[in-house]
């Protein structure tokens, strides 16, 4: 059991998307790949993103389920689970506990293959806690202290015979302290192992925590990948005028956005001012900025005269 100041209610991750998909085939690696050998293979894709100059939305589609598959197996903790239960566990973002067996349905197994299974003795599974960050957390990486109460075994003094207490109470509840740690440029759904903070072996109860890191919702960007969305009100007379417009980034740096030949809902990448790479620490993605072009409601009768003189009345300069 854990008691820390977090939500309770966190976005589920789809999994339905990746059905059928094998991380590994995706980055053309095999499960004997090395850590090493990951981020080679991550730096070659970035290479070919790159050469993308208007990429389809399917290309898009399939950018996200690359990066993800590097997220997860980039990752030794995400990676080590996913070896484990496949795509089963990456729906496991919320409160729950993973690869539990009940007393029922080791019974059927046993009647199955005829033996009790060795490796299911004193297996609980494993217990999945979320954790919320800010997205301000992803981009320079942060820290949670979470207290976990939770059931051991007990410890006899000598270390060896059941002392009175044991022999009448197996187990103990302890309180403890542990701090979480986000790496900078992480990926949603970040995964960190707090190993023996859940509850005794001996009680076939999940030993072991999985924190899932979620970014909270943020007011001005969403991500998606390393990459940072957002939508910025543009009025007519910048438009006209073709100024630059400049924003506050994410890490709460001056970004300067060029008005020149933009149309309403257009959409422009900035390279460089997205999250940083979990892989390369020294890059960033890009910040996507869609523009909504704001039309005054009231006009002068003379301001409507003066924009007709101004605007061309050819229907070919707008398409």
């Amino acid at each position: 059991m854990l008691v820390a100041c977090l939500a309770m209610f966190m976005k589920p991750f789809n999994a339905s998307k990746y059905e059928g998909v094998n991380f590994y085939q995706m980055i053309g690696l095999d499960t004997s790949a090395s850590q090493k050998e990951i981020k080679k293979s991550y730096n070659r894709f970035l290479k070919q993103k790159k050469n993308f100059v208007n990429p389809s939305q399917t290309t898009l589609d399939i950018w996200e389920k690359t990066e993800e598959a590097y997220a997860i197996l980039g990752n030794n903790y995400s990676r080590a689970l996913y070896d484990l239960f496949g795509m089963d566990f990456l729906d496991s973002t919320d409160f729950q506990v993973a690869g539990y067996q009940s007393d029922e349905a080791i019974e059927a197994l046993v009647k199955m293959i005829g033996k009790y299974p060795e490796e299911l003795t004193n297996y609980g599974g494993m217990a999945f806690y979320p954790v919320e960050f800010t997205l301000e957390d992803f981009m320079f990486g942060a820290k949670r202290n979470v207290t976990a109460v939770h059931t051991v075994d007990c410890e006899c003094p000598d270390g060896t015979v059941a002392c009175t207490k044991c022999q009448k109470q197996p187990v103990m509840e302890i309180i403890e302290k542990t701090e979480i740690v986000l790496p900078k440029g992480a990926y949603e759904y970040h995964r960190i192992i707090g190993r023996g903070l859940g509850d005794a072996v001996s009680l076939r109860a999940a030993s072991d925590i999985i924190f899932v890191a979620t970014s909270t919702k943020h007011d001005r960007f969403e991500r998606k990948g390393r990459d940072l969305y957002t939508t910025i009100n543009v009025t007519l007379s910048e438009v006209i005028r073709e100024d630059d417009k400049i924003i506050k980034g994410l890490d709460g740096t001056d970004v300067k956005i060029p008005l020149k030949n933009i149309q309403n809902l257009m959409e422009m990448r900035i390279p460089g001012q997205g999250l940083p790479d979990y892989f390369n620490k020294n890059q960033r993605g890009d910040l996507i900025v869609k523009f909504n072009l704001m039309i005054p409601e009231t006009l002068t009768d003379d301001q409507k005269s003066q924009l007709q003189n101004l605007l061309p009345t050819d229907e070919a300069s707008y398409l």
